[in-house]
Parts: structure tokens; C-alpha cells; sequence
């Protein structure tokens, strides 16, 4: 599939079937948001909508495929799941703040849209100081295992993923899209929702840019960041204890044992496997669907056009 999408028709359609693959209906104004390709005007969004209900239907303020009104009762339950997570979210994360040489931290995945279910875990995205991921990874898998909010093993459900790390010298994430088609993380980093690091988010997006290749626009930058504390302040005092040869020692110690247990664990991934260890970029996902999706939503947009 070839994008940018070319007609307002394709465009439009596509949309809704990408969220269509997650259950997912939308209101206009999400359409609007979430639009592959040059985005239309209100008035012409509307005009189409309107003259394709062959294809699309509305209800309760929702638009979606035909035959898919069930998918409103999923999207309602999950966005109740999706608030007791944010409350978790709430309660918890801001421990995250007394790791030091953390710069950002995202929420993404199905509770950036506020789309968990019952089944789903917390996915985190952390971005740490240049020569210290490894350290910053140690802290933060320490700390949620004491606070027991950690996934692991068959622990899951409303549980913290940790898999995802870079340094800010590794936050484009061109190199680990999986061929153009990957239509998932162009989304993934447009609907990921930071709570931490305005700055580093906003430098992000700007490494970022070529997702406009699909959105045809620069994706706005307009979340609302949390207020950092006093756990922020002591990991401010434990960067200046530990930016030097001492922070340097440890930090070269936590990588060797990390690239040690990779390359013992190598031969036992599966093929659906998506793992990235690298000095600036660690991705643990044993099971990584984008392919899966890719396809589903090229055969789906088939079938509509």
C-alpha cells in the first residue's frame, strides 16, 4: 500500500478501518484527529459522512463500518477499564520521577487511547540521558517490582510494561519501523500521551517528522504534562552523585550483563519476536502483531474501496 492515500474517499475510509482493527469507533472530531493524509475541512469531512452511509453508519455520536455497531458497547466498557488504569496510572507513576536521568515518559498503546481492556497492561515509553539507559532500565524494573506493579510472567492485566527505552540520542524510531506498511507506529506516536519531559517530548516529535508522510500535517503538540516534585528533586541530587566515573562503572556493568542475557536469550525467541538491544535503544516485545495488522488492514481497505 502506497502512502500518502490520494482520494478523500481512501482517506476516510482508511481511518475508520484502521480503528475499526481495534474495536474502535470514533467521533467526528477523532476522525478529524486521527485523518491519514491531508486533512479535510469540517465542512467537506461532513459532506462526505453524510453522502456514504452505505458504508459508514453513525451512532450515539459515533462513526463506523457497517454492520459494526456492536463495537460501541466494546469501546464504552473499555473506556471504563481505562479509567480505573489512569487511576492507577495516577497513583503510581510518579514514583517513576525519583529514578534519576529519566527526561520523558509516555503512556501508550490501548490506554493512550483510552482503549484497555480488561485483559490489558500499562505500556510505558522511557527516554533516558545519553549513558544511562541501562542504568535507567536497572532503577525503573527495580522500583515497580517493590511497588509490585510490575508485568511479568503470566502477571499482566492493569501491571506495568517496561519494555520500551531509548536515549535521546535514539528517539527517531524510523530504523525500527517494519517496512512502509507499518501503519501502527506512525499511531503509536501520534496517540502516545506523555506525562513527563515537555521538552524532550516536544524534540521527539521534531525527530519524528517523518510520520507526516501518513498524516500529510505536523501533529500538534498539546498535552498536558504532569508536575514534577520532590522525588523529581532527589533524582536530580542522585544524578549529580552518580553522572560521573562511579555512574560511568555501573552503567557499564548493567549493559554488559544486559547484551550477556540478550545473546543467551536469542535462540529462544519466536519468530514474532520485535528485540531491539542496542547502547541506545532497548525493545523488549516477544510478540510484536504489526505485521498481523498491516495486513488485516490492507485487506479490510480492499474490501471497502
Amino acid at each position: 500500500m502506497k502512502f500518502p492515500l490520494s482520494s478523500l474517499r481512501e482517506r476516510c475510509l482508511a481511518t475508520l478501518a484502521y480503528f475499526d482493527l481495534f474495536d474502535y469507533p470514533l467521533t467526528f472530531d477523532e476522525i478529524q484527529k486521527y485523518f491519514l493524509g491531508e486533512q479535510p475541512s469540517d465542512h467537506q469531512l461532513q459532506h462526505f459522512l453524510d453522502e456514504h452511509t452505505a458504508l459508514i453508519h453513525s451512532q450515539d455520536g459515533y462513526y463506523f463500518l457497517k454492520g459494526r455497531a456492536d463495537i460501541i458497547i466494546t469501546r464504552e466498557e473499555r473506556e471504563k477499564v481505562s479509567k480505573q488504569y489512569w487511576k492507577k496510572t495516577r497513583f503510581f507513576l510518579p514514583f517513576i520521577q525519583f529514578v534519576p536521568f529519566i527526561t520523558m515518559v509516555g503512556v501508550c498503546n490501548t490506554l493512550a487511547i483510552n482503549n484497555a481492556s480488561k485483559e490489558s497492561d500499562i505500556d510505558l515509553f522511557i527516554v533516558a540521558r545519553p549513558g544511562r539507559l541501562f542504568f535507567v532500565r536497572f532503577l525503573t524494573v527495580a522500583l515497580f517490582t517493590v511497588l509490585g506493579v510490575r508485568r511479568h510472567g503470566n502477571k499482566i492485566t492493569g501491571r506495568f510494561c517496561l519494555s520500551f527505552y531509548t536515549d535521546e540520542s535514539a528517539m527517531n524510531l524510523e530504523s525500527i519501523q517494519d517496512g512502509e506498511d507499518d501503519i501502527y507506529l506512525p499511531y503509536w506516536i501520534m496517540s502516545m500521551k506523555p506525562v513527563y519531559g515537555p521538552k524532550v517530548y516536544k524534540k521527539f516529535m521534531e525527530e519524528n517528522i517523518w510520520v507526516q508522510k501518513y498524516f500529510g500535517r505536523t501533529l500538534p503538540i498539546t498535552h498536558k504534562f504532569w508536575r514534577t516534585g520532590v522525588l523529581r528533586f532527589l533524582a536530580s541530587l542522585k544524578e549529580v552523585l552518580w553522572k560521573g566515573k562511579w555512574g560511568d562503572k555501573i552503567e557499564a556493568k548493567l549493559k554488559a550483563a544486559q547484551l550477556k542475557r540478550h545473546q543467551h536469550n536469542l535462540s529462544k525467541l519466536p519468530s514474532e519476536a520485535s528485540i531491539v538491544v542496542t547502547e541506545h535503544m532497548l525493545k523488549f516485545h516477544n510478540i510484536d502483531r504489526r505485521k498481523d495488522i498491516a495486513k488485516r488492514f490492507e485487506i479490510k481497505l480492499k474490501e471497502l474501496l
